[in-house]
């Protein structure tokens, strides 16, 4: 055990400085380009772009084909999605072929991950002042792939992770200009909310931990205070006051997000009724996911669906199994090549008026099952999950034992995450009056809204819109395992 502990306290007096940014991000560039080596596989970008090895999904071409009409039309369209993500590909498409640049697009991306691992651990370090929350959070939030698996991806989990903490970063960085600090923090701030909007209420967060952090209350407020919450926004001003003027001029309306929630052959086809209904009792909308209730009338072809058996608590007076399965033999009649336009949509119109109609029933029958108990059965299945969906490209039962025991650890720490993220989030937001340190406020409230914001406000639980809260809630969770080992230590010694 001596020799354990010896080696132990030479390989911590061996390591780089706090200071020695260029060690520990090389570090964190070293494991991360591993994991990203060993999931790229070109075949995934077959309808992007010969030449790439991005990973993509569906969602990806929605990213990139209005920057490439953007080039050719000189008009950004389709412009269903925020330009956060497209603004990084457009920069090396003026330069580079479409596959190279999508190559240099998920490079950029691993590296800004990898130094965002030392950006975080800088953060926890300002939180809590003590070294060793430094070294546990690099560790902890180097080795949880969860979100290095979509370091790789056309998707803007990764850049949203790495802003969101840059952001935080520059907020509650204590050296340096703190004007250029502030400038910093908002310009990341307004690059996370134009690549994921829903980020927006974020700002109440950081507005308030702005002029709060040097006072006590909001009513004791000097004017640098608001200066400092003016230069903080002033990126998001500009760049959305831009935004909107450019939809103004197009759709003569005061746009300053999108003009529509979901795709619009979503909101003008049934599927918006059906994503509506699907989530009014929990069900998951992950049509792809094996299990979930969407595959109920939805499957993909490519890939192996069980059977799917809905509750029988969903049903009202207005529908019953049978009548849903009337719904699924119209979508599927409505799929098939073979039938005209004007048929197409008379069966698309009558399968909207049937759902909607199943929708109004539950929310008027069983108004507990639509408000409260389907946000929390999203909410388990938002979750609990692997946390490596995109480790392996094989189900768990045909891997071989070395890659099992690699998922099951994985799997293992993601869910400890989870679990002590929430139990330290909760605790900091409920003691940071106490302890008189409103960088817990930030970091507790960031994380918490991160994580509940989709599963609760929008009854989504696809699990990857968990990835820009999960570097806070490894915060927490070194926060709480940290807490209770000071406090174990403690009630040893004095038992000693």
């Amino acid at each position: 055990m001596k020799k354990i502990i010896n080696t132990l306290f030479l390989a911590y007096n061996s390591l780089p400085s706090l200071s020695n940014w260029k060690a520990w991000i090389f570090i964190a560039i070293i494991f991360k380009s591993l994991i990203f080596i060993l999931n790229v596989d070109p075949a995934e970008a077959y309808n992007l772009s010969s030449n790439t090895f991005a990973g993509h999904s569906g969602d990806a071409k929605t990213y990139i084909e209005p920057i490439e009409n953007l080039l050719k039309k000189n008009s950004y369209e389709d412009d269903y999605r925020m330009p956060g993500y497209g603004w990084i590909y457009y920069l090396y498409r003026l330069f580079f072929n479409k596959g190279l640049s999508l190559n240099i697009l998920v490079i950029t991306q691993l590296i800004l991950s990898s130094i965002s691992v030392y950006a975080l651990s800088l953060l926890s370090i300002a939180v809590f002042k003590k070294t060793i929350y430094f070294y546990l959070t690099f560790l902890a939030y180097l080795i949880s792939i969860y979100v290095s698996l979509y370091d790789y991806q056309l998707l803007t989990e990764s850049f949203g992770a790495s802003s969101l903490v840059f952001t935080c970063y520059f907020l509650v960085r204590r050296n340096g200009n703190p004007i250029i600090n502030l400038l910093l923090s908002g310009l990341f701030i307004t690059w996370s909310f134009f690549l994921k909007p829903i980020t927006a209420p974020l700002l109440l967060i950081f507005s308030v931990y702005i002029l709060l952090r040097n006072k006590n209350s909001l009513f004791n407020l000097k004017k640098y205070n608001w200066n400092h919450l003016i230069i903080f926004l002033l990126p998001l001003i500009v760049m959305d006051g831009l935004w909107s003027i450019r939809n103004y001029n197009k759709y003569e309306k005061f746009i300053p997000i999108t003009k529509t929630t979901y795709y619009p052959e979503t909101e003008n086809s049934y599927l918006g009724s059906l994503y509506d209904f699907t989530t009014s009792f929990g069900g998951s909308i992950v049509w792809w996911r094996p299990g979930s209730e969407m595959s109920f009338f939805k499957t993909s072809p490519n890939i192996k669906t069980s059977k799917v058996t809905l509750p029988n608590y969903i049903y009202t007076s207005k529908f019953n199994n049978d009548s849903l399965i009337v719904v699924r033999d119209l979508i599927e009649k409505l799929d098939s090549k073979n039938i005209s336009t004007k048929t197409k949509n008379n069966i698309d119109n009558k399968i909207k008026i049937m759902l909607n109609t199943f929708t109004k029933s539950i929310k008027d029958e069983k108004p507990f099952l639509y408000y409260i108990g389907s946000r929390i059965k999203v909410l388990k299945s938002f979750f609990i999950t692997s946390g490596t969906q995109n480790l392996f490209r094989k189900e768990s039962s045909k891997l071989n034992l070395i890659n099992l025991l690699i998922k099951i650890f994985y799997s293992g720490l993601y869910l400890s995450i989870v679990l002590l993220g929430f139990l330290g989030n909760f605790s900091m937001l409920a003691f940071y009056r106490k302890v008189r340190n409103i960088d817990y406020f930030l970091i507790s409230s960031v994380g918490l809204y991160l994580a509940l914001a989709y599963p609760l406000l929008f009854k989504l639980d696809e699990n990857r819109y968990f990835a820009p809260a999960y570097p806070f809630f490894v915060i927490s969770a070194c926060f709480l395992i940290l807490k209770f080992y000071a406090y174990f230590r403690r009630k040893f010694t004095m038992n000693a």
